[in-house]
């Protein structure tokens, strides 16, 4: 039995010494239309937009994103996805995200972030159901919406 250890050894290092056969046809490329971007939303990159209602001034914030890859052809046919984690490393939630507060009886409040695109831009946006002014947005609540973004355009081929 010694005396096969080293004749198997030898075999061994015999047999994967070879000509090299010829190379496999091209496979096709790889995820070259999907685009990626985190961006971080904080009070200098939003945007306030204030409307009167029935209980007084509110509004909702947003932030635009711009980019040449947000075509036509990817708006009618191709696929844009916002997802926002409020941490690092990453945990990713998609948007639209809905938070609110209350029970079968009533409901507090409503906090929404949601995203539209067009030509060129994808705008992030958060909403309430209450009065909500931006120094609201900034002091009370800026922990919800200051986080990352994750936006993903995938382009057509």
């Amino acid at each position: 039995m010694k005396k096969l250890l080293p004749l198997f050894s030898l075999l061994l290092m015999l047999g994967c010494d070879g000509l090299e056969g010829p190379a496999g046809p091209a496979g096709e490329d790889g995820v070259a239309n999907i685009h990626t971007e985190i961006i971080e939303m904080t009070v200098n990159k939003t945007s306030y937009v204030p409307f009167t209602s029935n209980s007084g001034t509110s509004g909702y914030l947003y932030y635009s994103f711009e980019s040449p890859l947000v075509t036509q052809a990817v708006i009618d046919s191709g696929l844009v996805v916002v997802e926002m984690s409020p941490s690092t490393p990453y945990e990713w939630a998609p948007l639209p995200l809905v938070l609110y507060d209350g029970d079968n009886s009533d409901v507090n409040f409503i906090y929404d972030a949601f995203y539209h695109c067009s030509v060129g831009k994808v705008t992030i946006m958060w909403n309430c159901s209450f009065c909500r002014c931006l120094q609201l947005y900034q002091l009370g609540v800026m922990w919800m919406w200051a986080n990352y973004y994750k936006i993903s355009i995938i382009t057509i081929r």
